[in-house]
């Protein structure tokens, strides 16, 4: 009687222990590991691609074997040629493709590049992508230059407006080549960059166009006056940047610059 008691709990025990590991053939859930992306976007490759500034949106996917494929939207700093983004819960394996696609408004990839990396659980890993333009979407404008490198500012917007400064690059240059820098008068008396200190450049399109967001803090929208300087990309390091001064910034290697007043009320 007592050997068949004793075997009575040992077959209890058994089936309490398997129902305590689930079930003996379940395994816990495998941790995941996160891919950060960092995109260098090309500076003006050709006439004949469209400019980085026509970027709107970035968007980087994940996919791999194994795998859902996961999608993110990414900010692009124009002015920094650069897109740093980090998809988190990617599953862990080889051969993740992670790849980078630059839109413009109405959603076409302007911008586009690829690298694929090993995944490994509970670690971040870096994926280091170049951007390059796609042939699909390159538009081709047949632009006659004549004359010098002149820059044309629109009139600015009327005092409480938050529109943008805009205008054009003409004369007998690629637009492709250079860029535009904007101060802004403010109603402290301070010269600044706009559309902020650190993103003080803007990018022509390639038919010369540029806008510029004067309205980014403060008294913006009643500045009275704009300070504007076209300058090549070679030497933009002659922009100086973090400006908040009460004297009127230079730029050493501008081609041409005009000083304009909003216009009055």
């Amino acid at each position: 009687m007592k050997k068949y008691l004793a075997g009575i709990i040992t077959v209890i025990v058994g089936i309490l222990m398997l129902a305590g590991c689930g079930g003996g053939g379940e395994k816990p859930p495998v941790a995941n590991g996160n891919v950060r992306v960092m995109i260098a976007l090309p500076g003006h490759v050709a006439t004949t691609s469209r400019s980085i500034s026509e970027i709107k949106k970035g968007r980087v996917t994940v996919a791999g074997a194994g795998m859902t494929t996961l999608t993110a939207d990414a900010a692009v700093d124009i002015a920094n040629k650069s897109v740093t983004v980090m998809v988190p819960e990617v599953k862990p394996g080889n051969d993740r493709e992670v790849t980078f696609d630059g839109l413009d408004a109405a959603g076409n990839i302007l911008y586009t590049g690829s690298t694929k990396v090993t995944v490994t659980t509970g670690q971040t890993v870096d994926a280091n992508i170049t951007a390059t333009p796609t042939n699909s979407t390159v538009n081709i404008d047949i632009i006659v230059h004549e004359g010098t490198p002149t820059l044309v500012v629109d009139t600015p917007p009327a005092f409480g407006s938050t529109a943008d400064l805009t205008g054009k690059i003409t004369g007998g240059v690629n637009p492709a080549n250079y860029v535009v820098a904007v101060f802004s008068h403010g109603t402290d008396g301070k010269w600044r960059n706009k559309p902020t200190y650190a993103s003080y450049m803007t990018y022509p399109d390639n038919l010369g166009a540029w806008s510029t967001d004067i309205t980014t803090g403060g008294d913006d929208q009643n500045a009275p006056e704009f300070l504007v300087f076209l300058v090549p990309v070679e030497t933009y390091t002659d922009i100086p940047n973090f400006y908040s001064n009460s004297l009127a910034p230079t730029v050493a290697s501008a081609v041409d610059q005009v000083q304009i007043p909003r216009p009055a009320q």
